[in-house]
């Protein structure tokens, strides 16, 4: 069969998890959606959590359940629903968002542009 340790390349995991800190933006948490259940996703987390260091380890939270209530326990980390995609019950809708930021964006290049 497959071994995936004899695949597994822990230095490129280790930089994978390590882009974090070469982005404009700054990670804060991760917050990961799974039905209710077991499933593949709490299975793979805790070796996911090790590779990727004690800072994002910390800040990575696992919600499952139903949309509803995975939405609602986003209330806890002061995400309302106007913050969650509406695939989780939100009100966030990202490709209106993604439209009218891309807009913004291209009027800034053009302003810029001499």
């Amino acid at each position: 069969g497959y071994d995936i340790y004899e695949h597994f390349d822990r230095i490129l995991s280790k930089r994978a998890f390590d882009i974090d800190r070469r982005m404009p933006i700054k990670v804060r948490a991760i917050h990961l959606c799974t039905g209710s259940g077991k499933s593949v996703t709490e299975l793979i987390l805790p070796v996911l959590k090790h590779m990727a260091g004690p800072e994002l380890r910390l800040r990575t939270k696992i919600h499952a359940g139903s949309n509803k209530e995975i939405c609602d326990g986003f209330a806890a980390f002061g995400l309302r629903r106007v913050h969650v995609d509406a695939i989780c019950h939100g009100s966030f809708h990202n490709n209106e968002t993604l439209r009218a930021w891309l807009h913004q964006r291209r009027a800034l290049e053009e302003i810029a542009t001499p």
